[in-house]
């Protein structure tokens, strides 16, 4: 799943505006580690 955003990250992605996640678990983790300043807001 990291590989996927760095892969993102690497292809020039400054930021992501908009994650949609059914609760899987390590997304935070994973988003947080690709894209430190990135907030995440629970629903």
């Amino acid at each position: 799943m990291a590989g996927n955003f760095a892969d993102i990250r690497e292809r020039g992605v400054k930021q992501i505006h908009f994650i949609v996640s059914d609760g899987l678990s390590g997304m935070k983790n994973v988003i947080t580690e690709i894209y430190p300043t990135q907030s995440i807001s629970p629903v």
